[in-house]
């Protein structure tokens, strides 16, 4: 099983680490996480822009659903340009 320390490993040079997303707790039952909302993620009127609370989200349910595959198990999704993506 993947534990939190690897996760941050492998988040570091994609999009979750770049926005600064922390695994504060990830196991099968629960995923939570802190993201600081700095002035660089936000639009114009000092919102959260949407794409990084989206992108968190996506984050946090991908983490969830790896944690809770079956042994041998890979996820399948679509990448950026819509194509088949698989993780194992």
């Amino acid at each position: 099983m993947l534990d939190i320390s690897r996760l941050h490993e492998l988040f570091k040079p994609i999009f979750p680490g770049l926005i600064g997303l922390e695994l504060l707790e990830a196991d099968p039952n629960r995923v939570r996480a802190r993201l600081k909302a700095v002035q660089k993620l936000c639009t114009g009127r000092d919102t959260l822009h949407w794409g990084v609370i989206v992108g968190m989200a996506q984050t946090l349910g991908t983490v969830a659903a790896v944690l809770n595959l079956p042994e041998g198990a890979a996820t399948i999704a679509l990448d950026e340009r819509g194509e088949l993506a698989t993780s194992e």
